[in-house]
């Protein structure tokens, strides 16, 4: 009884120590267990994790430290892959964990060197101590899920082709003679829906009538007798019967033996063969309508091997003939060796010369490229014939230089003027002062005439820079010529027949009849000249309309109207070379000649927006047709007969602004008035006049100003007086009307001008008409003054100035 107790307390003990021991046995088990395990564990408590096994580590790529403390979520992207944020979803998975709620799920994660891997995540809960814990199981699918993406994908590219091949696909069940999969390229063949094509038998889409022939290719098909069967006729649903090419093979799809036919629809085909065919024709009718020459040469025979009829023709040869020929025979034929065959260089717009059947060579642009034909290495050859390109060449070379003389003539003229001015004026005024007995008289109307001689010099340079100043008028071409054709018929002699040739509903041009005389007047002479032992001269005139056409063959023309004026001899002629130079400033082929007649003429002609074009050749004669513009429906304008007396040239006490650089030129002209009856105020510059004329209050009767000034131009200085007395009245001179003058502008505003040298009687005369008549911008007066001082220009005559 004594050691009952005893007992008792060693049986507490020792169920107390088979019970630790049992739970150390089991910490141990589960440790191990833990430890061991293929998954990686967290152990959570608090959304942390508190313990993890060495699997995690190797998942996460990472020591342990680096996963205690941290939430699940921090170990996350941002966003999963469903665009829920990491953070939110792991929240509410730990929250219905904690519940009692098993989570199974997938879940993205980061391993530490932040790449991204799948991971199937289960998460429960269980207690310790009466504190709940949570264990998440991580088990890495990466792999699991590369496959079944690599799967799918798999699935999704094979369904890709079989719905989107053209092709069509039908899988027959043999046995059941049913059709059990059909792709969408074999319904739209036979007019069927995916619903219909289950209950059709193998034998309806084949006639009945061609059954006997489908079994016998299908046969041929599937003991791989051929490898495809040809035009085997299809029915569609509607009855319609169309032609495929099949090929068939064994499957077998689940456990069943199936047949796979593959259709292609030969119509298709045979319509890309036609359309094929009809693309070549086109391609053949373009390169056969192709003004660029097109050949294809072997790059191995070096021989042509085909071509079009643009380059048989620049070569001279029939495309048969042509074909076969080795194509260094005709072009390049100069080149030692092939650049691009040879040297390996590409040829991109190369000029060569191209060498015709008959021997003759012409200029060409070619472009050579490398190109393979059926396998086989050619070259494409194409080119254009640029001897038009050439002669254009020559010509813009030939207008350029004639611009740059034209230039040079005009600012010699102008110099060259103002100095005749002065020699013209001051003799004017010694005639006009100097008695009739006078021995020195003849004289000095030498001088005079010379200083005419030299005025009509100048004349000519400023016609054959084209800055001649024009009075453009509508004329009448026959009006002109019936006035000078008395005046011809004395200047070119009578062993010439002189014949007129005129149309009688010319229509009327916009010209300087002045202009137009010297034109015919230079053409006469020359043809005079061409004719030493007689002949013909025939002018005439008439209407044409000029084409497109006509404006390829000769580069100067244009489509339009116009009047065609043709001065024709039956002279010496001119040989081609003659012709390239005929208009060249100074050349000639005259004893004696300057150079400039023909010069002048064609600077005229180009003034008033026409051209020339010449037909000539030794012992055969010339001929020059012009065209000019044809003008607009107004009157033709009479010349005024109106007769003028003395005393229309003389002044009445008016004040005259003269405005003048030239000195000399202003001198005279000065004097010319004082003696004349007018008051005079002389400057040489624009200022020098803008301060008088403000200082006398604009109290002039007439502005006399040169165009050209030192400081501004005339028109401007005037643009400034205006604006201080309106309705000033104007006259400008100039001895060179270039650009600088602003000649348009003067047109425009209708201001009298005078062209230096002008004799004193014209000046006198245009000051008188432009005071009397109150002139300051009208275009009739302008023009009625214009015709009277051409009357007097030049024409002093022998009596005292102040006689007329």
């Amino acid at each position: 009884m004594t050691k009952a107790p005893y007992n008792n307390r060693d049986k507490d003990g020792i169920v107390s120590n088979s019970i630790e021991q049992a739970f150390k046995e089991s910490e141990l088990k589960f440790r191990s267990l833990f430890e061991s395990s293929g998954n990686g564990i967290f152990v959570i408590r608090d959304k942390k994790i508190i313990d993890c096994n060495p699997k995690s580590l190797e998942v996460f790529a990472c020591p342990k430290e680096q996963l205690l403390g941290k939430m699940p979520h921090q170990l996350s992207p941002g966003l999963q892959k469903d665009g829920i944020r990491s953070r939110k979803k792991w929240l509410d998975k730990n929250s219905l964990a904690l519940k009692g709620e098993l989570q199974l799920f997938e879940w993205q994660y980061l391993r530490c060197d932040g790449k991204l891997f799948w991971a199937e995540v289960s998460l429960n809960r269980f207690k310790v101590n009466r504190k709940f814990y949570l264990l998440a199981t991580i088990r890495d699918i990466t792999k699991r899920r590369l496959a079944e993406k690599a799967l799918h994908e798999s699935e999704e590219r094979y369904r890709a082709l079989f719905e989107g091949v053209n092709e069509g696909i039908l899988v027959a069940d043999v046995e059941a003679k049913k059709y059990v999969l059909a792709n969408p390229a074999v319904l739209r063949m036979l007019g069927y829906t995916h619903s219909d094509i289950e209950k059709v038998n193998i034998w309806d889409i084949h006639p009945v009538e061609y059954q006997e022939e489908v079994i016998y290719n299908f046969g041929a098909l599937v003991r791989n007798e051929r490898p495809l069967a040809s035009n085997i006729p299809c029915r569609r649903k509607d009855g319609s019967v169309f032609y495929a090419d099949i090929k068939a093979s064994w499957a077998t799809l689940d456990s069943r033996e199936c047949l796979v036919s593959f259709l292609t629809d030969v119509s298709d085909r045979r319509d890309a063969q036609e359309a094929l065919e009809a693309s070549e024709e086109r391609l053949r009718t373009i390169l056969n309508s192709l003004q660029v020459g097109v050949v294809i040469i072997d790059a191995e025979t070096r021989k042509i091997s085909d071509c079009n009829p643009a380059a048989a023709n620049m070569i001279g040869l029939p495309e048969n003939r042509l074909i076969g020929e080795a194509c260094r025979k005709y072009i390049c034929r100069s080149e030692e060796e092939c650049p691009i065959l040879d040297q390996g260089q590409h040829i991109n717009n190369s000029e060569c010369l191209l060498t015709r059947v008959v021997g003759e060579e012409i200029p060409i642009l070619k472009t050579v490229t490398s190109i393979k034909l059926a396998g086989d290495n050619y070259l494409l050859e194409s080119f254009i014939d640029v001897s038009e390109k050439k002669r254009l060449e020559v010509q813009l070379t030939q207008s350029q230089k004639m611009e740059a003389v034209g230039r040079l003539a005009g600012g010699i003229a102008h110099d060259f003027n103002n100095l005749l001015m002065a020699i013209s004026g001051h003799t004017e005024l010694i005639l006009m002062k100097m008695d009739n007995q006078d021995p020195m008289k003849r004289r000095i109307e030498e001088i005079k005439k010379a200083g005419e001689r030299a005025a009509a010099l100048t004349r000519q340079l400023l016609a054959f820079s084209r800055k001649q100043v024009l009075k453009p008028q509508v004329i009448s071409l026959n009006q002109i010529i019936s006035n000078i054709k008395n005046m011809l018929n004395r200047l070119i002699g009578e062993d010439i027949t002189f014949i007129t040739s005129m149309h009688d509903q010319l229509k009327n041009i916009k010209a300087d009849a002045g202009q137009i005389d010297q034109i015919i007047m230079n053409l006469a002479i020359n043809a005079r000249d061409a004719m030493p032992n007689g002949g013909e001269l025939i002018i005439e005139t008439e209407n044409v309309i000029v084409d497109k056409h006509f404006g390829k063959l000769f580069p100067e023309a244009r489509p339009g109207e116009f009047v065609c004026l043709s001065i024709a001899d039956d002279g010496i002629g001119m040989t081609q070379d003659m012709i390239q130079e005929i208009f060249e400033p100074f050349f000639t082929t005259k004893e004696g000649g300057t150079g400039l007649g023909l010069s002048v003429v064609y600077g005229i002609v180009k003034q008033h927006g026409g051209w020339i074009k010449i037909y000539s050749a030794p012992g055969i004669g010339s001929n020059f047709q012009i065209f000019f513009p044809v003008a607009n429906d107004e009157e033709i304008v009479v010349d005024s007969e109106e007769e003028f007396k003395s005393q229309d040239l003389q002044g009445r006490g008016e004040t005259i602004l003269v405005v003048e650089d030239d000195e000399s030129v202003r001198q005279v002209t000065v004097e010319a008035l004082l003696e004349n009856g007018y008051n005079v105020t002389e400057v040489s510059s624009a200022k020098e006049a803008m301060s008088i004329f403000k200082k006398r209050a604009g109290a002039f009767d007439l502005v006399f100003s040169d165009i050209v000034l030192p400081d501004e131009t005339g028109v401007q200085l005037v643009e400034r007086l205006t604006k201080i007395k309106p309705g000033i009245r104007v006259i400008f001179v100039s001895g060179y009307p270039g650009q600088k003058s602003q000649w348009a502008d003067i047109t425009k505003q209708g201001y009298p001008f005078l062209q230096k040298p002008y004799t004193l009687k014209s000046l006198l005369l245009t000051i008188r008409e432009c005071i009397d008549r109150n002139i300051v911008a009208e275009d009739e007066s302008n023009r009625r003054v214009s015709e009277l001082h051409e009357k007097v220009r030049g024409d002093v005559g022998n009596s005292n100035f102040k006689k007329y």
